[in-house]
């Protein structure tokens, strides 16, 4: 909420666009936390203030100040929740989802606020010394305070960018769970974030395959906020107020589990409806591949495309080695001649994992 009010006030107050606001909001933060939202930007000073009320506005502000440092300290430890405030603000700067001339680089700072904070809590919860890698995040962002993000200097690029972030979005994807919602659930908002960047990686994949008609994928984005959205509102209206909470992460998580289907889906049909075949599907390249089986004897692994059948050996043949009743009839890759077509053909069949004998 902290996030959204303070971006949208700004947004409001400047006559900003909504992208424009997301990506000027990055890179005039003074530090990392601020740029991921887990901090609030220090107020701006609109001049003199009342002789009356000073001294009562600094007792309030000395223990709104404790209080609020408290819980950025017990934020900032978190690393689901740095992973999550880094997808809230990524999905708005990301180039895919903003035309900003300078969005790649608020992209970046992004990122690279998100990396130093998870090094720094990495090395805080181990208890490590202050000369470890990853563990000056907060002291360069004090030393770098009176600097805005956007002249700052440092390493990494877009590219590198883009793969944190999809490799962040997979990550936060693929954790979801239903049995501890604490850890591994998702809010509605942290939902809806996650939703824009499943929408983005199918949007890049889209890009790379030379498809431009993201209709679809637009339609199916609009769908499950809007399921997202229902849920939640319903969830609020009939749950036990003890039981909303838990219950609202519920829906949400679920939501966001079940979406990536639907955006496979709407991918896989749009490829269909395309002139060309374009890039071969996972189910294409497994059909490509003959099955394998063991052999019982050597524990060989050979491709069914290879097998000998219907061997005539006379008398000479040996008894199937499964049933040891029917003579053996089929001839493996690996040489031996020791099982009949019956049992051959309940042997378990694997998929290919490479060059086979």
């Amino acid at each position: 909420w902290l996030i959204c009010h303070g971006r949208r006030a700004r947004s409001r107050s400047s006559g900003m666009s909504r992208a424009e606001a997301s990506v000027e909001a990055v890179l005039k933060s003074r530090g990392f936390e601020e740029a991921l939202g887990l901090r609030r930007p220090p107020p701006e000073d609109t001049g003199r203030r009342p002789e009356r009320g000073r001294r009562s506005e600094e007792r309030g502000s000395i223990s709104g100040d404790i209080e609020n440092g408290q819980a950025q300290l017990e934020h900032r430890f978190s690393r689901q929740a740095i992973s999550e405030a880094f997808l809230c603000v990524a999905v708005e700067v990301h180039p895919v989802n903003n035309q900003h001339p300078e969005a790649l680089l608020a992209l970046r700072w992004t990122v690279e606020s998100m990396q130093c904070l998870l090094g720094d809590a990495s090395s805080r919860s181990s208890e490590a010394s202050p000369s470890t890698p990853g563990g000056g995040a907060s002291q360069e962002t004090s030393e770098g305070a009176q600097e805005v993000l956007r002249h700052r200097r440092r390493g990494g690029d877009g590219d590198e960018a883009l793969r944190v972030f999809a490799a962040t979005v997979a990550r936060i994807h693929d954790s979801l769970s239903l049995q501890n919602l604490q850890q591994n659930g998702l809010g509605r908002r942290e939902a809806d974030a996650l939703l824009q960047g499943l929408y983005i990686l199918r949007l890049s994949e889209m890009s790379a395959s030379g498809r431009s008609d993201r209709l679809p994928l637009d339609s199916v984005l609009s769908g499950v906020r809007a399921a997202n959205w229902l849920m939640v509102k319903m969830v609020r209206t009939f749950s036990f107020p003890s039981r909303r909470l838990e219950a609202e992460r519920q829906c949400s998580t679920l939501v966001a589990a079940v979406s990536d289907i639907a955006f496979s889906g709407a991918s896989r049909i749009q490829q269909m409806l395309d002139n060309g075949h374009g890039a071969p599907t996972r189910l294409a390249a497994l059909a490509a591949l003959a099955p394998v089986v063991q052999c019982p004897l050597c524990r060989t692994m050979a491709a069914t495309d290879r097998v000998i059948k219907r061997v005539r050996a006379g008398e000479a043949a040996p008894t199937c080695c499964v049933c040891t009743e029917s003579k053996a009839d089929v001839c493996l890759p690996c040489g031996h001649l020791c099982l009949c077509e019956d049992c051959y053909g309940a042997l378990p069949r694997q998929a290919a994992a490479g060059d086979l004998p």
